[in-house]
């Protein structure tokens, strides 16, 4: 390696093939090097403004990519159109469509129906808990709710659903 004073650009380095032509050693580190995996996406499904604001900021920090929608029927199209999310959060009361509505539509299509769904609700009765369980939430978390305790599940969640394979690719 040739030792350059800091005043001066670095060059290159270089490699030469059997036929004296050269390659730029990044160029092919570029082409070689292995893709970054691509950060876990996150559906939020939330019409307050604030919290929507503060659950984006929250997992953009932890490195994931988000999808915000603030009502069901911007959801809705999403659910319908597009590959399924890593993990969904998911509002129970919503415009338009209700979380449960969503969480049924989530479960219906056959490329969404193991992905977890966390449902964040101000709805503390254990009637609406068992509820959400039933219609095929993973998780329930009540508003207001600590802000590293649901990065802590999302975290749990996302874990879970990278472990496990890929059911469309499980053929028999």
């Amino acid at each position: 390696m040739i030792v350059q004073p800091e005043f001066m650009a670095p060059t290159p380095d270089v490699t030469h093939d059997l036929h004296g032509e050269s390659e730029n050693q990044a160029e092919i580190l570029a082409v070689t090097a292995p893709a970054k995996a691509k950060p876990p996406l996150v559906l939020v499904v939330e019409d307050e403004e604030a919290i929507g604001h503060l659950i984006v900021f929250m997992l953009k920090r932890e490195g994931f990519k988000v999808e915000w929608k603030k009502n069901g029927n911007d959801a809705d199209h999403f659910i319908h159109y597009n590959d399924a999310p890593t993990l969904v959060l998911l509002d129970i009361n919503l415009p338009d469509i209700d979380g449960y509505g969503l969480l049924g539509l989530i479960r219906a299509r056959i490329s969404w129906q193991q992905t977890p769904v966390i449902m964040l609700t101000a709805m503390s009765q254990a009637n609406d808990v068992a509820k959400a369980v039933a219609s095929g939430a993973d998780d329930y978390l009540l508003k207001p709710f600590l802000p590293a305790e649901l990065i802590k599940r999302v975290h749990k969640l996302c874990r879970r659903q990278c472990s496990q394979p890929d059911p469309n690719l499980l053929q028999t």
